[in-house]
């Protein structure tokens, strides 16, 4: 094969990459809409790590205000929504600062809808016991205002599913027998 064939190739398969996930996606639930312009904007945030110290609060303010200047349909938020709480020596007037600092940051982005995931830093686990309201996840399902931890949902034509991928993993070891 020759550089332009080959240049050809990889544009076609490129293109086809691209556009294939389009068309599988777009048949889970209703067809898009044919029509030009606009299809469906979404603000995708994650990782914001909010606390309230080093004037992050202000430049997330910031990043909201840009968002707002897009004329978006609602925002996805990726998790990790708060500095951190999952380490063991966070306290428990530490996490509360933290989704206070949340809470007000992102009522800036009110009249929006808003649909979130757990993030790995968002969980609460030095709490003294598990039965404690704010222990895990169950809590920052409620702190996020999400209906659970899996969830979907549907705009545009377009559905959206939403996982808890904060989950231990599990391996199977098998012990080779010689056999293969």
């Amino acid at each position: 094969m020759n550089r332009r064939k080959a240049i050809k190739s990889f544009g076609v398969g490129l293109g086809m990459v691209t556009v294939s996930p389009i068309q599988v996606i777009s048949k889970i639930d209703k067809p898009i809409p044919k029509k030009k312009g606009h299809l469906l904007r979404i603000a995708h945030i994650t990782d914001v790590h909010l606390h309230s110290i080093d004037n992050v609060p202000n430049r997330f303010k910031n990043c909201i205000e840009e968002i707002k200047t897009h004329k978006i349909d609602f925002v996805l938020n990726g998790g990790d929504s708060i500095m951190a709480a999952d380490y063991s020596h966070i306290t428990r007037e530490s996490v509360n600062d933290q989704w206070k600092t949340w809470h007000n940051s992102i009522s800036e982005l009110s009249g929006y809808e808003i649909y979130s995931c757990l993030g790995n830093h968002d969980m609460w686990w030095a709490a003294p016991d598990k039965t404690d309201p704010m222990y895990g996840k169950d809590y920052v399902v409620k702190q996020l205002g999400i209906p659970n931890r899996y969830y979907g949902l549907s705009k545009m034509g377009w559905h959206f599913i939403v996982l808890d991928s904060n989950n231990k993993m599990q391996v199977l070891l098998t012990k080779n027998n010689g056999n293969g």
